[in-house]
This record gives structure tokens, C-alpha cells and sequence, in this order.
């Protein structure tokens, strides 16, 4: 006898159709969902203007050093890049003949200050108004002290008045201007009267460098950086 299997057709069906309307959720789902990302990341879009982006760009200015290097056979120095040097001057000091190089400036308030350097032929009795005590490193000079003004612990003779004095600062003997409303700067190594001594492939040559500022607003910083810069050959 064969036995005979029933078959729920309408049972298969069923099953199908809600596989189906599973898989159609699902579908709908993922679509929806993907349009919401979509809109919210062009909600939160960060746009960027090309325009504004030029326009900020091309407002950067290059970087132009404030300090314009100077070379000669014997030195290397930086000086503010709107200074000029202008012929040697002929200073007389003590009935003899010095011709320091001179770089000063030209415009603005760089107007009435100066820079002197002298080389081998140093005047000792030349004034100044404050030392500034410099190390030597081989050809270079680091500023380390600048003295007050030298008419305050200079002792001047009744019988001279006006006249520049032999002072001392710190075991640095030196001349001191007289005059309170100047501002003149030298340079000077502990070990020298005034002066540095500084390390050449020639062997040593003797230096003093002098700023003098006599214009609108002063700054001695400028005279600091000259020093670091310089470098003898």
C-alpha cells in the first residue's frame, strides 16, 4: 500500500510572502536610513570659500630680516637694513687721526644713530657715555653687562669741568663722557683698556666697536645685536 504525503501549499506560500515583506523592510530601511546620513553630512558640510581662502593667502608677506649683513676683507657685521655706510670720518682724539668705519641710519628713527668701528689703531681716550663688558669666543664677541651712565659713580675735579675723565667700571678702565644727555656705547673685553682682542687667521687684531644714539627714542638693543652679529675674519 502506498502511503500518500499532504502537501500544505497554502502553508509554503504564507512562509514566502512574509520572507518577502521581511526582505522589503529591510530594503526600505536601508534606503531610508542612507537619505538621512546623506542629509546630515550636507547639513554639516563644511564649505569653503576659495575666494576667502586667496584672499588670505596672498595678505602673507614674505619675512625680510630687519638687519642687513655688511662684509669687508677684515669683518662680517649686521647693521638695521635701512643704515647706510658712509665715508670715514676723520676724528681727532688727543692730537691724533682715527678713521673708524662708520654705518648710521637714514630714515625714521633710526635718524641720529651710528655705529663707528675701529681696527688695530684704537683710541683709548676716547668718551664714552656707558661700557658695555663683552667675552670673546675666537672671532666673535658676546655682550654679557652694560654699565649706568658713568657721570653717576664717576668722580670729576672741580677744575675740569665739562671735560671727559679717566673712570673705571667693574676693573674696566675706561673715559667717561661728561655729559649726562649723551647715550655712546663701547664695547669693551675685561682684559683690554678698551676694546677686544679677537682671534683672526692673521693672528689677533684689536677692536672697538662705539654706538651712539642720538635719535627720538632710544634703544641700546639694536647695539646688542650688532655686537652678536659681528665676526672678525
Amino acid at each position: 500500500m502506498r502511503k500518500h504525503y499532504r502537501i500544505d501549499k497554502g502553508q509554503d506560500y504564507r512562509k514566502i510572502r512574509l520572507e518577502v515583506l521581511v526582505a522589503s523592510m529591510l530594503s526600505i530601511g536601508l534606503i531610508v536610513g542612507g537619505a538621512f546620513v546623506i542629509f546630515d553630512l550636507n547639513k554639516n558640510k563644511v564649505v569653503i570659500d576659495e575666494s576667502k581662502n586667496k584672499a588670505i593667502l596672498g595678505s602673507v608677506e614674505p619675512y625680510e630680516d630687519p638687519f642687513k649683513l655688511y662684509e669687508t676683507n677684515f669683518y662680517k657685521v649686521k647693521v638695521p637694513s635701512d643704515w647706510k655706510q658712509v665715508n670715514n670720518p676723520e676724528l681727532i682724539i688727543n692730537g691724533r687721526k682715527f678713521y673708524p668705519e662708520r654705518y648710521q641710519g637714514v630714515s625714521g628713527d633710526h635718524v641720529g644713530r651710528r655705529l663707528d668701528i675701529y681696527r688695530d689703531s684704537i683710541p683709548n681716550q676716547l668718551g664714552i657715555d656707558k661700557v658695555v663688558a663683552v667675552v670673546v669666543s675666537k672671532n666673535k664677541i658676546e655682550p654679557i653687562k652694560t654699565s649706568p651712565q658713568c657721570y653717576k659713580f664717576t668722580t670729576f675735579p672741580k677744575e675740569q669741568p665739562g671735560d671727559n675723565y679717566p673712570s673705571q667700571w667693574e676693573g674696566i678702565d675706561f673715559t667717561c663722557m661728561t655729559s649726562e644727555i649723551t647715550n655712546v656705547l663701547g664695547a669693551v673685553e675685561k682684559t683690554q683698556d678698551i676694546g677686544a682682542r679677537l682671534f683672526t687667521e692673521f693672528g689677533t687684531t684689536n677692536y672697538l666697536l662705539v654706538y651712539t644714539d642720538h635719535g627720538s627714542r632710544l634703544d641700546n638693543s639694536i647695539f646688542y645685536d650688532i655686537l652678536k652679529s659681528f665676526e672678525a675674519k
